[in-house]
């Protein structure tokens, strides 16, 4: 439900002009009385709240005291057994009237009870402004006294006083008359009051009247028709406030109700003290223009006399029945085959009318209780039972690819065939798994990319072809195939090696990837790790020895699969080996004589062929012998004529063998020699 409120200032203006407190009225007390549904209020024009343990002024006033006298009587007696004041406490208040604390709360933005309460202790003008249209609020509060002791049609007249604890009492104030049943400004009720009609529910709406001057709140009620009892709508009074100048403007929707059926609606004014004006009465009729949910999703299936189509009913209150429609086109010609409607309650419905081996397209529309039809659903397929199952397809082939694998067949050609289903194992005889969803019939090839597809493994396939009736064929003729898949090769799980003085010898393990056809050998210098391919092996060679390995240098080794797509594996660990090379023999049979220009050395050759020459040392005492020829000898000269020795110095003479890379013999052929 929902509303809009509005008040004339004009009224609120008066309500305060006689409200308020008077120049005496620590003295006197003020009031007024007015003729409710409920007996009569007096209400008190005090600009504070009274209570018994917060006495007020000089004399201590604790609240009121009401006397009454009746027409026909002559005296006043006292009608309240206790004073009129506030409720002593916040509980006190809530046993009666909790549900008007809550909304006060809520209309002075506090978070609990008690934080109003407290406002109301400490006589907060916004929180006794706010209870001013809330007769129960003002009862709480010591606000109003409601004398329901009355008799309608008879003349009252009502006198107050202060009272303090002590019992003591102010003059009295009044006397005020008010006959009950009488209310103070008749209520016109409200003007131009419509009815907006829509699907379940109406709007009401209405505008003051500006005459109705007496106006605060309005209430809203129904009746199911023109003769019966009229309901409220509205748990509490509807309060208008609006600008004194502009009429205020109301609504209230009224939601639940049944389409298509009148109900009746009236409208009254409220006065402050709950007083009712005239209804004004119209009448509306909700109405639906919406069409329902479209029903579905819908199947139909072979039956024993027929087609069965099936469907999810729609979720909707008003729903009324189906229309089902057939064709053999799936775009067009469809043709309404129910000659009943066919019930909301209803879930399927038999096509006996399907010929044999035909197939049919369904579609269905929703009808609610208001004849509004929805959209065609989407179609369902159907075709008569054909219990013969087809023949299994023909050519099965499986060809690996980058994807997976690729199976393709000849297509069956029956009239019934609805499609294929695609089957994997591991193995010829192994467990089969379904790989394709229901392929068109028109299909001859399905494609499996699974992302488990390992070109480590071959896998094995079947095709099975279904009819429309449901009946598969037999499994087709297995075929095989591996997929292609750019796997990396997983390296050998040992590698070791170690030094001979021909090579370096490496040994790897068996692979257990069969997707690993070759081994590929790489070396680097430790000292630079620059790495370099030695050689390609297949896998199952096991062992490689590095004869160009250069001696005494420190070599890194590692390897790596090469599958048989030519993809690269990781690495494995490095080892380092240093290829050993023995050591080089000295020339043998060192001789020296007396040449024409100082002394001639000779030599036999060192028996090894990695010599390719010789160096000649020379040393005259214990000090270090020195190289004498620049150049080393080439190996096939085995002499060497030193020009620069005196004569009466003795000279120590030795020859070292070297190879092609410099390295020398660790021994020299050595002789001791003296020019004569």
């Amino acid at each position: 439900m929902n509303f809009n409120t509005a008040i004339r200032i004009s009224v609120l203006l008066l309500l305060a002009a006689w409200l308020a407190p008077a120049a005496n009225a620590q003295d006197e007390p003020r009031a007024k009385a007015f003729s409710s549904p409920d007996g009569n209020v007096i209400l008190f024009g005090e600009s504070r709240l009274y209570h018994p343990g917060a006495p007020v002024g000089g004399k201590g006033w604790i609240g009121f005291n009401i006397y009454r006298r009746a027409e026909g009587e002559s005296d006043f007696r006292k009608i309240n057994p206790t004073p009129v004041s506030r409720a002593a406490t916040l509980a006190d208040a809530e046993r009666e009237h909790g549900h008007v604390l809550d909304l006060i709360t809520l209309a002075l933005d506090k978070k609990s009870r008690d934080e109003a309460w407290k406002m109301f202790q400490a006589n907060s003008q916004q929180a006794i402004k706010l209870s001013i249209f809330n007769l129960e609020l003002q009862e709480v509060l010591g606000m109003l006294y409601r004398d329901r002791d009355v008799e309608a049609g008879k003349r009252y007249e009502y006198s107050i006083t202060f009272v303090n604890k002590a019992g003591d009492e102010s003059r009295r104030a009044g006397p005020i008359a008010v006959a009950y049943g009488t209310p103070a400004s008749a209520g016109l009720g409200p003007v131009n009051v419509k009815a907006l009609e829509q699907q379940g529910k109406i709007e009401v709406t209405w505008e003051q009247n500006p005459a109705d001057v007496g106006a605060f709140t309005y209430r809203v009620y129904r009746a199911v028709d023109s003769a019966s009892h009229y309901a409220k709508l509205n748990h509490r009074d509807l309060l208008m406030i609006a600008p004194e100048d502009k009429p205020g403007q109301g609504a209230f929707t009224d939601t639940g109700l049944i389409d298509d059926h009148t109900y009746w609606y009236a409208v009254a004014s409220v006065d402050f003290v709950g007083n009712e004006s005239r209804r004004v009465i119209i009448k509306a009729t909700p109405s639906d223009k919406v069409p329902p949910p479209t029903p579905g999703p819908i199947v139909a299936q072979p039956s024993g006399l027929g087609i069965l189509v099936t469907w999810t009913p729609p979720v909707a209150d008003d729903l009324a029945s189906y229309d089902i429609y057939r064709s053999t086109n799936s775009d067009s010609l469809f043709q309404k085959i129910n000659d009943d409607a066919v019930p909301a309650t209803d879930t399927m419905y038999e096509d006996r009318k399907a010929m044999p081996n035909m197939q049919y397209f369904y579609r269905m529309v929703s009808i609610d209780r208001a004849g509004n039809s929805s959209e065609q659903s989407a179609h369902a397929i159907g075709y008569y039972r054909n219990f013969r199952p087809p023949l299994p397809p023909q050519y099965v082939a499986a060809t690996g690819n980058q994807q997976g694998v690729r199976i393709e067949w000849e297509p069956n050609d029956e009239p019934d065939l609805q499609g294929y289903f695609v089957y994997r194992s591991e193995s010829l005889n192994g467990e089969l798994t379904q790989v394709s969803q229901l392929l068109s019939k028109d299909t001859n090839f399905y494609q499996d990319s699974d992302s488990h597809l390992s070109s480590r493994a071959t896998y094995w396939y079947l095709v099975q072809a279904i009819n429309y009736s449901g009946f598969v064929s037999r499994y087709s003729v297995p075929t095989a195939a591996r997929p292609e898949i750019q796997e990396l090769p997983l390296a050998p799980l040992t590698f070791r090696g170690w030094s001979e003085t021909y090579g370096n010898r490496l040994f790897w393990g068996e692979s257990n990837d069969n997707i690993a056809n070759d081994i590929i050998i790489e070396r680097a210098p430790a000292a630079t790790e620059k790495w370099e391919r030695v050689a390609v092996l297949p896998v199952e060679t096991g062992t490689f020895t590095d004869t160009t390995a250069e001696g005494d240098v420190e070599y890194l080794y590692r390897i790596r699969a090469l599958s048989d797509y030519g993809v690269e594996g990781m690495a494995t660990q490095n080892i380092s080996m240093t290829r050993y090379l023995r050591p080089l023999p000295p020339p043998g049979s060192l001789m020296a004589t007396k040449a024409d220009d100082g002394a001639r050395l000779e030599w036999d050759p060192a028996l090894d062929e990695r010599v390719s020459g010789y160096v000649i040392y020379r040393k005259t005492g214990k000090e270090k012998a020195e190289r004498i020829s620049e150049t080393a000898l080439p190996a096939g000269i085995r002499t060497f004529n030193d020009q620069t020795i005196e004569r009466g110095k003795i000279y120590f003479y030795s020859v070292a063998a070297i190879d092609r890379n410099g390295r020398e013999s660790l021994d020299r052929a050595e002789l001791m020699y003296e020019l004569p």
